[in-house]
């Protein structure tokens, strides 16, 4: 079939391992692990909650039209600043 079991080779190998090591091949990056997310999947996207920790309803994408040119400019300059880290490599979270 293609695959080979190697569960017996790990758990030889995670005897002498101290707790919090890891296995992984060569290439692996803890950073891009780490910055990996499924994007609209509540479990990994972390913009999928509000602050108070309620999922958002993403099936309304009316925005709201009752906002102040000040607090425009707020959402504005919040968007920009995210999307220049994100050009930077930095995660979607905040």
């Amino acid at each position: 079939s293609g695959w080979t079991d190697v569960t017996q080779q790990l758990r030889e190998a995670s005897q002498g391992m101290k707790i919090g090591t890891m296995i992984h091949g060569p290439e692996f990056s803890l950073y891009e692990a780490m910055s990996a997310l499924e994007l609209m999947d509540p479990k990994m996207d972390p913009g999928m909650k509000s602050k108070d920790g309620k999922e958002i309803d993403i099936d309304s994408p009316d925005p709201p039209t009752d906002l102040s040119r000040r607090d425009m400019l707020a959402v504005m300059d919040r968007l920009f600043s995210c999307f220049v880290a994100w050009c930077q490599g930095h995660t979607l979270c905040y």
